[in-house]
């Protein structure tokens, strides 16, 4: 016992790296976590919606009931799984693994019901050789109906694109606003039937935390809302903000304690935390975007033109935002990406403040074909214009 409750202390040693909840996160941190990352192939099929870092406000009143069973019209899970015409998820909910919840929650317009969750291997990237590596993943399956009975829009529908559900697990002692689906290797699949929205969620394996109390959040937004839980630092436990406006649901995750692995877990935390440190290249175009960063740090105010020489500014998203406890929340998008941001007031200088971001990776020369520059200059009190401008290599040279 002595040995485990040792490893287990390592593992918290390694979260207690993640960021306070009073703290600014690390600005290079979040610029690697910031980064637009793929969809798997396998979860492509139907609506799939990628999911990032960030935290944001939601508005709508919530009530909350638990009651166990879902509605006998539902679909089972694994149907819904064959529904995603996924071969390892349908595999993994018929397997041994799979273990049926039923347990249903309403909140806003809407019952969610957690019907099941299981686990198994997925293909996630290519050795050098191009050979398709498994790794071990986490997969549950949500429906979500309306209260008033009104079917739930298909995905084909464009009322489909206003909803925001951001459902994740979250794990006891990790930062939920730093630890969740958007940096775990998150993604889902999302199908309507019989008016009823069946979303199956995919991440990293959190069995191997089985040892600390596991989570499931349901929040009304495209992202992780700091403001919609409560974190206790000391015990790592989470607890619903009941004075939240807005779904901030938190389903228990029934997960085995035999599957815990304190020292895979441990592993795990810090390969994830070195995939986001910014990644060191001596390509030249990228020496050339190091070269803006360069002047960015050394005076952004005088070297700004210099930098933006050649860039080209997203008009659309030119914004006036007004900043919450202190935190100006700014997010853009392409047709391929999309990027949540988050600026300080206590780390502006004269009222600015700067994000450069690499972008557009290509695997085959493993390098960056670009930048976006985003830029943030008070206006007001507590207002601020925040600009983006999109630089390619092209441009750089």
């Amino acid at each position: 016992m002595r040995d485990n409750r040792r490893r287990e202390y390592d593992v918290d040693e390694i979260m207690k790296k993640a960021l306070t909840s009073d703290a600014a996160p690390d600005e290079h941190l979040n610029r690697r976590i910031m980064q637009n990352w793929k969809e798997s192939g396998d979860m492509k099929r139907n609506a799939v919606r990628r999911i990032y870092m960030a935290a944001a406000a939601a508005a709508c009143v919530l009530l909350v009931t638990v009651t166990a069973g879902a509605a006998a019209r539902y679909l089972r899970t694994d149907e819904v799984a064959e529904r995603t015409e996924n071969e390892t998820i349908a595999d993994a909910f018929k397997g041994e693994d799979a273990t049926e919840i039923g347990e249903s929650a309403e909140a806003g317009d809407y019952r969610f019901t957690l019907m099941g969750i299981t686990g198994a291997e997925r293909l996630r990237q290519l050795d050098e050789s191009g050979s398709s590596l498994a790794e071990s993943g986490t997969y549950v399956v949500m429906a979500v109906e309306r209260l008033d009975g009104a079917p739930m829009p298909s995905t084909q529908e464009e009322a489909y694109g206003d909803l925001e559900f951001f459902i994740s697990p979250l794990i006891q002692g990790l930062a939920p606003w730093q630890y969740n689906m958007a940096s775990m290797g998150g993604e889902h699949t999302t199908f309507v039937e019989d008016g009823v929205l069946y979303r199956v969620i995919g991440c990293d394996d959190v069995s191997m935390f089985a040892d600390r109390k596991l989570y499931l959040c349901v929040i009304d937004d495209m992202f992780y809302d700091t403001n919609a839980y409560h974190y206790d630092e000391a015990t790592g436990l989470m607890s619903r903000n009941e004075s939240y406006q807005g779904i901030n649901l938190l389903f228990d995750l029934p997960i085995d304690k035999m599957k815990a692995d304190p020292d895979g877990a441990a592993q795990y935390l810090k390969e994830l935390e070195k995939s986001w440190e910014p990644e060191e290249t001596s390509d030249e175009s990228t020496s050339l975007f190091d070269s803006d960063i360069a002047k960015m740090q050394e005076d952004p105010v005088g070297n700004e033109a210099e930098v933006l020489k050649g860039a080209v500014l997203m008009e659309d998203y030119t914004r006036t935002v007004t900043a919450k406890d202190g935190v100006y929340e700014y997010s853009f998008g392409t047709e391929s990406e999309n990027w949540q941001m988050l600026f300080y007031e206590t780390d502006l200088w004269d009222g600015r403040d700067y994000i450069i971001s690499y972008t557009d990776y290509d695997e085959q020369t493993e390098q960056y074909k670009g930048i976006y520059i985003t830029l943030l200059k008070k206006t007001g009190e507590n207002t601020a214009e925040i600009r983006t401008y999109h630089k390619t290599r092209e441009d750089a040279e």
